[in-house]
């Protein structure tokens, strides 16, 4: 649901305030370190991704709360301070450092999980929002992006299709830029050399040209996708930018006139470009400064449940509850491969919410939804037919009829007829059923 920060040298609160925010379904960070929470507030993420929220205690010890406040200007955690001694002049101090809330001890759980709900809903960046990092894979990289975020180097993200590099782009622009410049994006695909070159760099040479994406992206961020199918003319160009870049950076004191942090993605193997002649060597080192691999979803199998609930409660209609997934449906995510990474488990989760629309989604809705990724075909799979994509694996006999039973239930929603298709006794169908549903619901 979230994580929050809570900054206190009493281990009895910060164990009282873990399992408070734990029993409501959030992650909790406790420290009573000042110095580790200036670095958490400076960065604005933790071990298992984005802080939504700090609770900061006044007094830390030798170091007071308002020293991590002055110390973490421009931060884009809000921070709720908390102190068992009322002082007026430390509230207006407080909130003059930018502290959302500052309240007395003791104070209320209710009352300080509104405020953490109130300040989630207004402080959690777009990208911070849809990053799901529950897994060793997520985390390790969102630890990699927070120390790329710290240098003005171009960042090359290398990746399979769908594992997200878009977003990872913008998580690294949210923590470069602390407040609002702008995240321009620009597509080789399908450019050639002279429209490419005019697009991205514009009037480079002929001020009476618009200026291209490079240069509208300036005090930003510019992500270009797919560099390998840039045109070599272009990545001869962007070549000669970034070594005036690199000039320009050294003397240019006003961000609004910086060149833009440069984030570049692929999913090809550059080296194997640069052999066969399609890509500058000279740029490949260039840009090869700092290469990263966003890591596919099946390196992450504790993100996909929470992955797929994220998608549940973003694509449900307004006013209507996202469906629950049993035990079963859980089960029949993990089952599951995704060669299409992230974007394959977003359109299983659009699938689900036209063909099983309802509070709960079972695991023959999800095993039929798999049945029609594009990935499946031709592999065996019938569309549609859920229990098919189970045969010639692993899988027992026993699972291979409840299955098989519950796809024609579904289809047929009648007893005796499903009795009938199967050639076995009405009263033996309904004992199966029912030991079926207890099974479920004992998950």
């Amino acid at each position: 649901m979230g994580c929050v920060l809570v900054v206190d040298d009493d281990k009895i609160f910060r164990l009282t305030m873990r399992k408070n925010f734990q029993r409501r379904g959030m992650q909790v960070l406790d420290i009573d370190d000042a110095q580790e929470a200036i670095s958490l507030l400076q960065h604005g993420y933790g071990e298992s991704g984005p802080i939504d929220v700090c609770i900061l205690d006044l007094k830390l010890g030798a170091t007071s709360g308002l020293d991590v406040l002055r110390n973490t200007a421009g931060r884009s955690v809000p921070v709720v301070v908390l102190t068992g001694q009322s002082s007026v002049q430390d509230a207006v101090t407080a909130m003059h450092l930018g502290a959302n809330h500052f309240i007395q001890k003791p104070v209320e759980a209710d009352y300080l999980w509104d405020l953490v709900l109130g300040l989630m809903k207004d402080g959690r960046k777009p990208a911070q929002e849809a990053w799901v990092s529950q897994s060793p894979a997520a985390q390790n990289f969102f630890r990699t992006l927070q120390q790329a975020s710290q240098v003005r180097e171009p960042v090359l993200l290398f990746g399979e299709t769908g594992v997200g590099k878009k977003l990872a782009a913008r998580l690294l622009h949210e923590l470069t830029h602390k407040d609002q410049e702008e995240f321009h994006i620009f597509r080789t695909t399908g450019l050639d050399g002279r429209e490419a070159s005019e697009r991205l760099f514009g009037g480079l040479e002929d001020s009476s040209r618009p200026f291209g994406a490079y240069y509208k992206a300036f005090g930003g961020t510019l992500f270009v996708e797919e560099i390998a199918e840039m045109p070599l003319d272009t990545q001869g160009q962007l070549l000669n930018v970034l070594e005036r870049s690199d000039q320009v950076r050294t003397t240019e004191t006003d961000a609004a006139f910086a060149p833009p942090r440069l984030i570049l993605s692929t999913r090809y193997d550059l080296t194997q470009r640069v052999e066969n002649g399609t890509f500058r060597p000279d740029l490949f080192y260039r840009l090869g400064v700092l290469p990263l691999v966003v890591p596919p979803l099946r390196e992450r199998e504790d993100d996909i449940i929470h992955i797929a609930k994220l998608w549940f409660r973003r694509l449900a209609l307004p006013g209507q509850p996202p469906p629950e997934l049993t035990a079963g449906a859980e089960r029949a995510f993990l089952s599951y491969s995704y060669p299409g990474n992230i974007r394959e488990l977003i359109n299983i989760a659009k699938r689900l919410l036209v063909f099983a629309p309802g509070p709960q989604i079972k695991e023959i809705d999800v095993l039929r939804a798999l049945d029609w990724s594009p990935f499946q075909m031709g592999k065996g799979a019938s569309p549609g037919l859920g229990t098919l994509g189970v045969l010639g694996h692993a899988v027992p006999l026993s699972e291979v009829e409840r299955k098989h039973t519950e796809l024609l239930m579904d289809k047929h929603q009648n007893v005796s007829e499903v009795a009938r298709i199967l050639g076995i006794d009405r009263r033996t169908l309904q004992r199966k059923l029912q030991t079926w549903q207890l099974e479920e619901d004992s998950d």
